[in-house]
Formats: C-alpha cells, sequence, structure tokens
C-alpha cells in the first residue's frame, strides 16, 4: 500500500519531501520540515511541545495537557511546563540523524560535522554497515539517505541511530 501510494502520488504530480508527507513543489511544509531538521520550536497552548538546540545536545520541553491545569499555572506563574528533558550529545546527534533521514534531502555530512564535531561514520559506525546492506545511500556528495529500499523499513533503520 505504501508503494502504491507512493507511485499515484508521484504521478499526480506531488513530491514525497519526507518519508510519509507529499507535496507539490514549492509547498512542502516548512513548519514539519523545521521539525526534520532539528529546528527550535517553541510550542504554545496545552499540551504543546518545544525544542531548542544547544551546541551539540539538545533541551525539549512540554506544557501541562490538561487546559484548566494549563491555564491555571500560566496565569499564576507566566509558564506552564509539565517537564522537560536534555539530550546529552549521542542521542541528540542519533536523533539529528535519523530526523534528517526522513526528509527527500536525507542527511549532509558537513551539517552534521558543523553541530557535532566529529564525522557522521565516527559517531555511528553502523552507518557503514547500512550503506554496505543498500539501506543507505549516498545520492550526492556528502549527502546520504535512505535508498528505495530503505524507506520501505526506515524505522529499523532509524532505530541503528538511538
Amino acid at each position: 500500500m505504501f508503494e502504491e501510494a507512493r507511485e499515484r502520488l508521484t504521478g499526480a504530480g506531488y513530491v514525497a519531501y519526507e518519508v510519509s508527507n507529499f507535496a507539490r513543489a514549492g509547498y512542502e511544509s516548512r513548519h514539519n520540515l523545521n521539525y526534520w531538521t532539528g529546528g527550535a520550536y517553541l510550542g504554545i497552548g496545552a499540551g504543546a511541545h518545544s525544542h531548542e538546540p544547544c551546541g551539540t545536545r539538545a533541551r525539549r520541553w512540554w506544557n501541562e495537557r490538561d487546559p484548566e491545569i494549563y491555564l491555571a499555572r500560566a496565569l499564576a506563574d507566566g509558564v506552564a511546563v509539565a517537564n522537560e528533558e536534555l539530550l546529552e550529545a549521542r542521542s541528540a546527534a542519533g536523533e539529528f540523524v535519523f530526523l534528517h533521514l526522513r526528509t527527500r534531502e536525507g542527511l549532509a555530512e558537513r551539517s552534521f560535522i558543523a553541530r557535532f564535531g566529529k564525522a557522521l561514520e565516527e559517531t555511528f559506525p553502523e552507518t557503514r554497515r547500512l550503506l554496505a546492506d543498500g539501506l543507505l545511500e549516498r545520492r550526492a556528495p556528502g549527502r546520504i539517505t535512505l535508498s528505495p529500499r530503505g524507506l520501505l523499513v526506515a524505522d529499523a533503520v532509524f532505530r541503528s541511530f538511538v
């Protein structure tokens, strides 16, 4: 069904700009692309999530889910954060990789080095196996993407980085 949907959508002029999202050229969701490229975002409202890259680490937090509790805390304290987590460097790097791999553009190895200070294969040696097995591929110099076969087992590929 996945392959059939991709074929039909592509035939109708839609581009798969992410594993499970299609759009006509120029109409991709900038909001979602910001998530998949590890950008910062601020969630406002009950249950909203936020994310902030912090060097080689990342911080994320989320608001109270219950609207009544959220409103009471926001009015009393100015914020209604329910919890937060700080991702250590390796976890932040793994998330950075698999989120980028979700996109058609894949992962620019230069951006990984710029953020984390080491080469992808140095941080995640399993990348070599995924390339050799044909689940990842180099489509352009310095850029790694899911292969067509890797796309079918994307979650298994992503687990290699978390």
